[in-house]
């Protein structure tokens, strides 16, 4: 496991989310993208898997992730800030990235890099009811 793992872990995704500022009912809350959708996001459309410790929007494409991504999306930061907001939550110094060597590189460019990696580490998986949709 390495330390970014490690630092998800240590933070389940639905305490940070009510740490934002969230208002978390039954692991849904509203988008923080209302614009993207078509009525405003009349009801929360945002779906939290506090086991995985992930999150997808059901309308925006781009609002999907873990608790880095929430943290990103929600106050709008880069990689290297919502690294440093997490280790702050825990009471641990911001050496992770110093650590890694890559504190000094874009967020845009470590951001593309997480999704990438994040999509090789969890590929889709087939949903049953298609499988059994596809049999008959």
């Amino acid at each position: 496991m390495t330390d970014l793992e490690a630092l998800k872990a240590r933070h389940p995704i639905l305490e940070v989310a009510r740490d934002l500022g969230l208002e978390v009912n039954h692991n849904r809350f509203r988008c923080p993208h209302p614009e993207r959708h078509t009525h405003g996001d009349r009801t929360a459309s945002v779906t939290l898997w506090p086991d995985r410790n992930l999150f997808k929007c059901w309308v925006c494409p781009d609002v999907k992730g873990d608790v880095l991504n929430l943290i990103q999306v929600v106050k709008g930061i880069g990689f290297a800030e919502a690294v440093a907001f997490l280790e702050k939550r825990g009471g641990y110094s911001p050496t992770l990235l110093q650590a890694q060597g890559i504190a000094h590189k874009p967020t845009r460019i470590l951001f593309l890099n997480l999704k990438s990696n994040y999509s090789k580490l969890h590929p889709r998986r087939k949903h049953p009811n298609r499988l059994l949709l596809k049999k008959r």
